[in-house]
């Protein structure tokens, strides 16, 4: 049994190691996503209604040094989700081999903490036809 100071600096350290980090990746091919937004509602898609995807570069950024570089659209087939950030064609690899279970949003100055995983500042999500 360990003692109360080694569990509450585990617990610190499993903090700072999800610092910088927006994806959760299940264990095997997840059969829903959730998408956690800035007011911290939860909405869940099945990855079947996935219907298509749109990645572009934000032409904002380039003028922008902190501006997020990347606008990944997702459409399913009762919502549209847009996801925001960095480095999301990584994001798109872990989409296609069904591995995401999670997405939240990150405070932007931890966007270049990790190098190589996406990060995304906003989450927008959608009903179709709302638009």
């Amino acid at each position: 049994m360990s003692s109360l100071s080694e569990q509450l600096a585990g617990k610190r350290e499993e903090r700072r190691d999800d610092e910088g980090r927006c994806t959760e990746e299940g264990e095997s091919a997840s059969s829903f996503i959730e998408f956690v937004t800035a007011d911290d509602r939860v909405h869940g898609f099945a990855y079947s209604q996935l219907m298509n995807y749109r990645l572009e570069k934000i032409p904002d950024s380039e003028h922008k040094s902190d501006a997020p570089q990347d606008r990944l659209q997702l459409f399913f087939s009762t919502h549209d989700v847009t996801l925001t950030g960095w480095r999301l064609r990584e994001f798109l690899r872990l989409l296609r081999e069904g591995r995401v279970a999670a997405v939240r949003t990150g405070d932007p100055r931890y966007a270049n903490l990790r190098k190589n995983p996406p990060f995304v500042v906003s989450i927008t999500v959608e009903a179709v036809g709302k638009k």
